[in-house]
Order: structure tokens, then C-alpha cells, then sequence
């Protein structure tokens, strides 16, 4: 009894101090200072640190945050509709997500100018720009309403990863578990660049390679994976025995990847996360100085 009220009190005393800072672009208002300014420095935000928050996503020019108990607020830029508030408006100050509201949300994602957020049963919802695809609903028009992805509404989403233009799913509990749509121009979305046939002829742009549907990313059939991550033109996928994937858009004169590469190492990895045209990963402690071939 003693050590449970003792963690108690430690999560309260973490609740009262938690604090978010932000900065950087800000002419949209996604750093949440109630100024469409650029900040050079960390500023305090105000409007945050009053709430009890568990995860904030950053997308292009707009951010959300999940709130313990499973309700989500958004701001920054809302032309597309990326803020789920049934408009398209901007905003400089956190706002409920209310088509959400009676939802338990566990997971969120934000890309360039999409989001998504999974519910603590399994279902995945998308608003924003979708003229890529990228909300998954077989068309390629923009929502302003976070809608739920009836592709995955026998299936239970595990979570979702936003990139530019492009989404990844993670099912819970199957083989052939990792999904994707959106454009996939660069490769980004793990579908092979040709030889593929798909039964829906309204649910890909063949010029762009955009899918508006989710394909199943064939290459993980035989995998278990652990973790996804999106962002920018690129993916990346972590299996639950430490390996790295990786596929997408090439730098400096390399190729574009079509199909997840093992990313070959004596490393066991156990975190991923990716910037705009880079990747970091964690290793576990028990591995020593190996190279990435």
C-alpha cells in the first residue's frame, strides 16, 4: 500500500511540473504562443502546460497533442482541414478535436498537412489533405472531419506513422501487418515500382503512384514488426527481433527504394524515429561500435 500511494504521489508531483516549450516557424501559429511569429528560442507555452498531456505530434505547420484520458486538441495551420475541427481555419491556441470528443484516442500522427489518430479499440481515423491518398478513404479528397478508414474496420490498428504525403499502418495480431497508402512516388509506401496489379481501378494514380486505398506491404509477410516510422519521403520499420527496414526516396545521387531493405547489422535495435531526410535508431546496451552495411 505504501509504495502504490508513494507512486501516486510521484505521478502527481510529474503532473504539476510538466511544462512544453516550443519554437522555430510559427507564422501559422503551430507554436502555440498566440503569435504568428518565428522564435529563435524555446518560449514557454502557457496554454499547454495547463493541460495533462501524454504525446504531442508536429506536423508541416501544425501540431496535436493527446491528453490523458483519450481527448486530442490541435492548432497551427487548418487550410486542408488537418486540424479535425470541421473547418478549415487556422488557429494559434489548442483546441479540442470535438468530432473526437467521445472517442478514447490512444495514438497520434501528423504529417505535412494530415493527421491521424487511433482509437484504444483498434480504429484508425484520418483528416486533412488528401488529394495523395494519404487519409486512406478510396478517393483523393480532403477531409476537415477526423473519418474513420473503413479498410481497417474488421482489423485492429496497432498505430499509425505520417510522412509528407504518404501514411503507414501497423495491424495488431497478424501476418502481413504493415499497410501504407498515399503517394508513393519515391518508394516511400514499400510497393515495388512494377509487376503489381491491383483490383480497384480508381484507387491509384499510376503517373504519381499515389494509392488512395491501403496496400499491404508485401515484404513483411514473413516478419513481425514492432514498430513503424514515417516522415518526409522515406519509411522505416523495426521487427520485434531488432532488425531495421528501411525504404523510400535516395540522397545525394542514391537510388530510391521501392521494397522495405534490411538495413544489415550485429546491432539489436529497439528505437526508431525519423526526420525529414535522416533516421536515428537506439540500440540495446549489450552491442558494441558495429556498422551498418
Amino acid at each position: 500500500m505504501e509504495e502504490e500511494e508513494e507512486e501516486e504521489e510521484q505521478e502527481q508531483e510529474q503532473e504539476q511540473k510538466q511544462e512544453v516549450w516550443s519554437w522555430g516557424a510559427g507564422t501559422d501559429g503551430q507554436l502555440a504562443t498566440g503569435r504568428q511569429e518565428d522564435e529563435w528560442l524555446p518560449q514557454f507555452v502557457e496554454s499547454l502546460s495547463s493541460l495533462q498531456i501524454s504525446t504531442i505530434a508536429c506536423g508541416g505547420a501544425h501540431a496535436l497533442a493527446l491528453l490523458r484520458g483519450g481527448k486530442v486538441v490541435s492548432w497551427g495551420r487548418g487550410k486542408s482541414g488537418q486540424l479535425g475541427h470541421g473547418d478549415c481555419e487556422s488557429t494559434m491556441q489548442p483546441k479540442l478535436v470535438g468530432p473526437l470528443e467521445n472517442i478514447s484516442i490512444s495514438s497520434i500522427a501528423a504529417g505535412w498537412s494530415h493527421s491521424t489518430f487511433v482509437s484504444e479499440g483498434g480504429e484508425l481515423f484520418t483528416c486533412g489533405d488528401g488529394t495523395f491518398g494519404q487519409l486512406g478513404h478510396g478517393h483523393f479528397e480532403s477531409r476537415n472531419i477526423p473519418s474513420k478508414v473503413e479498410a481497417f474496420s474488421s482489423k485492429h490498428v496497432s498505430m499509425a506513422s505520417c510522412g509528407m504525403r504518404h501514411t503507414l499502418v501497423l495491424l495488431e495480431g497478424i501476418s502481413g501487418s504493415v499497410f501504407a497508402f498515399g503517394s508513393g512516388r519515391h518508394g516511400q509506401l514499400g510497393v515495388p515500382a512494377s509487376g503489381q496489379i491491383y483490383n480497384t481501378s480508381n484507387s491509384m494514380r499510376k503517373e504519381a503512384r499515389c494509392f488512395n486505398v491501403p496496400v499491404r506491404v508485401k515484404e513483411f509477410d514473413v516478419h513481425t514488426v514492432a514498430f513503424i516510422c514515417a516522415n518526409g519521403e522515406h519509411s522505416a520499420a523495426l521487427t520485434e527481433n531488432g532488425h531495421l527496414y528501411v525504404w523510400g526516396r535516395g540522397f545525394d545521387g542514391t537510388l530510391d527504394i521501392f521494397a522495405p531493405k534490411l538495413a544489415t547489422t550485429t546491432l539489436k535495435l529497439c528505437q526508431l524515429v525519423l526526420g525529414w531526410n535522416h533516421g536515428m535508431v537506439l540500440a540495446a546496451e549489450d552491442t558494441q561500435h558495429p556498422k551498418f552495411n
